[in-house]
């Protein structure tokens, strides 16, 4: 993981401590105007995983995204509920836990 995220930011270039890791690529407005390195936020995601899920016939979300780091998180037995518990930001243990009941149908 740590080796693409290198690559990412070989890629990305020179970052200031306050700027944001994550950058896409988008245009302004105009389908033929020129591309523009612009911080990937909420609404670019969000259009990201529309398109996504337009081409694949799906309907994943950002949430499906974190569940499933949670719960990869959990298998690894380097961390523990309480880690994946902060890593995640939960202020109750019992919120991490729900990802130990795993749906096999998902």
């Amino acid at each position: 993981m740590f080796a693409w995220l290198r690559l990412y930011l070989d890629q990305v270039g020179e970052l200031g401590p306050s700027d944001p890791i994550w950058w896409t690529l988008r245009r302004r407005r105009r389908s033929d105007g020129p591309l523009r390195k612009q911080p990937l936020d909420y609404d670019a995601l969000r259009a990201v995983f529309r398109r996504l899920n337009e081409v694949l016939g799906t309907n994943y979300t950002m949430h499906d995204l974190r569940h499933t780091y949670a719960v990869r998180m959990l298998r690894d037995h380097n961390l523990s509920v309480r880690d994946v518990q902060e890593i995640l930001g939960h202020a109750h243990l019992s919120t991490t836990q729900t990802y130990l009941e795993e749906d096999p149908e998902k």
